[in-house]
């Protein structure tokens, strides 16, 4: 097999411990990689003492004083890769088995898909939601929505166990840096959340196939990026609700206006509630949807109020 010429892309935020593993895991591979960009995107841990214990791996490591967003710093990893290079993001959270990178690369190189992921298992083995189908005004649709949240995306077979399917998760993503580029990367209206459903409708319409191999499984320690107190739990729920009515925004054309009314009467009823009940009920999980109840009111009534990163577009 030919030398790999592959980046990996990676975008932290507060954990250090899953980041750790996720290097480690890159140490064991069976072929090293050219080079690891580590965006250190606003976060509380200061990572130059703790990856000095990684000298043997090809990382150059840039923080952001805040936190731009997942799009925004994996657009400003892409920038400091080689123009004729594979670039792998890859979550921080992510362990990659032993042969992982090479042969998610190698099922690239086999398969023709431009936008390639891998199928991945939990913390518990379990599978996690790896590929979709894209949103429609049908799967919006408050109540009746939820009969298509489990629709399997349309699949075709090709050599090599690789699957074509609408879109794959951003958490493991293997594109070659002119696709990227050709698709003008990710879109940076999208906070977290979105971006890579987005990235991957956009390189449908353009005739870029994506796809996923069932034949490799990497581990994904799902929402280990999060902290976990509850403004920042907030933030993270109300960027998702915001970045579903941006896809709407962008993609639904004459159906828009109705898909952003599902959208609110999809989330309405637990968010009013949790609005009431959080005035008198201490409990986690109610003030976290309380305070996304309150993040979203102000991005209505007050259009110019700066959230996690400085956008308010519902």
């Amino acid at each position: 097999m030919e030398k790999l010429k592959v980046s990996v892309l990676i975008v932290h935020y507060n954990c250090w411990p899953y980041l750790k593993k996720n290097l480690i895991s890159i140490q064991r591979q069976s072929e090293p990689v050219n080079q690891i960009i580590i965006i250190n995107n606003g976060s509380l841990v200061d990572l130059d003492q703790e990856i000095s214990v990684f000298n043997d791996l090809p990382i150059e490591l840039v923080h952001n004083t805040t936190n731009v967003g997942f799009g925004a710093a994996c657009n400003q990893a892409a920038k400091m890769v080689p123009d004729d290079s594979l670039m792998l993001f890859c979550n921080p959270d992510v362990e990659i088995p032993s042969s992982g990178i090479e042969l998610l690369c190698k099922s690239h190189r086999q398969s023709g898909i431009d936008i390639l992921g891998c199928k991945q298992v939990n913390s518990k083995g379990k599978l996690n939601k790896y590929h979709g189908v894209f949103p429609t005004l049908k799967s919006l649709t408050p109540l009746l929505g939820r009969l298509y949240k489990n629709i399997k995306a349309p699949e075709a077979t090709i050599p090599n166990g690789v699957l074509k399917v609408e879109w794959i998760t951003g958490s493991v993503v293997l594109i070659l840096k002119k696709t990227f580029e050709k698709l003008k990367g990710f879109d940076e209206d999208y906070f977290m959340f979105m971006e890579d459903v987005d990235l991957c409708k956009r390189a449908n319409e353009s005739g870029f196939s994506v796809g996923v191999t069932d034949e490799i499984e990497w581990a994904h320690h799902h929402g280990k990026s999060s902290v976990s107190n509850v403004a920042d739990r907030a933030k993270s729920k109300t960027e998702a609700i915001k970045s579903k009515h941006t896809y709407v925004r962008k993609h639904f054309k004459k159906m828009k206006i109705l898909g952003h009314v599902f959208l609110s009467f999809k989330y309405f009823p637990e968010l009013f509630l949790a609005l009431i009940l959080g005035v008198f009920i201490p409990a986690k999980e109610i003030k976290v949807k309380q305070a996304v109840a309150i993040n979203l009111i102000k991005s209505i009534y007050q259009p110019g109020v700066k959230t996690v990163h400085g956008k308010m577009n519902i």
